[in-house]
């Protein structure tokens, strides 16, 4: 995320040393998620694999609660 900002000006990256689940991220409402930078052909690579893992999980997929595949995909923890 740091090269996407800033153009020429200084970048700052801040590490935060605390659990990803803990009283102070949800005091905080800070979530944690990885991030990858990609080539295009990369990102066809990753989706083409997901659609993959859906087509061959899908019966089991169709049995879990609409709403939490929702959250589960959107990451939506307030849902």
């Amino acid at each position: 995320m740091w090269r996407a900002f800033g153009g020429s000006a200084a970048r700052v990256g801040i590490v935060l040393n605390i659990p990803t689940m803990s009283q102070v991220t949800l005091a905080l409402g800070l979530i944690f998620s990885p991030v990858a930078y990609l080539a295009e052909s990369s990102v066809h690579k990753g989706l083409a694999e997901i659609i993959e893992n859906i087509h061959a999980n899908a019966d089991y997929l169709r049995t879990v609660e609409r709403s939490i595949l929702v959250r589960t995909v959107f990451h939506d923890a307030a849902s």
